[in-house]
């Protein structure tokens, strides 16, 4: 989800040019806010079939008012997309991790059952499961209050 916010209210640009630093602040809090909730709406919209997709959903700031919801699992944008069948995903794209984690079998046995994982999905494919789409579809019109109560925030504590 990217929101791209311009202001076309002189009044903020005035407060920006006055006291920067002041409407930043105020702007970075609400913002902050926002990818918190907009990670945890997340968290509710992925498939719950195993948790690790679901619990390694964060946000994070990755520069100056910019702030993201990701998910710390390489296999995301497999369950986002969906996979076509006829090719059969590598085990090194998080699919040995995987499994291990759900069936703690280790050495051979792991690497037979990762194969056998990996064979069924290049057959099968993975049906798609869009839920980052279904976050910003539910989440933009909140985000985007949350920047105008920040920007009325940096206004009230600019200009009184």
């Amino acid at each position: 989800m990217k929101i791209d916010f311009k202001g076309n209210s002189d009044k903020v640009d005035e407060a920006f040019r006055r006291a920067p630093v002041v409407m930043a602040r105020a702007l970075d809090r609400f913002l902050s806010r926002g990818a918190q909730e907009v990670a945890r709406e997340m968290r509710v919209q992925t498939p719950k079939a195993f948790s690790t997709l679901t619990q390694s959903v964060r946000a994070e700031q990755v520069g100056f008012l910019h702030y993201r919801a990701i998910t710390g699992v390489n296999y995301a944008r497999d369950v986002e997309e969906g996979r076509p069948a006829g090719k059969m995903p590598g085990t090194g794209s998080g699919l040995m991790e995987w499994v291990r984690l759900r069936t703690k079998l280790q050495g051979k046995d792991l690497a037979r059952a990762t194969f056998a994982i990996a064979r069924a999905i290049g057959r099968r494919g993975i049906k798609l499961n869009p839920f980052a789409a279904r976050t910003e579809e539910k989440m933009e019109s909140r985000v985007i209050r949350l920047v105008r109560e920040g920007a009325a925030a940096g206004l009230k504590e600019v200009f009184g």
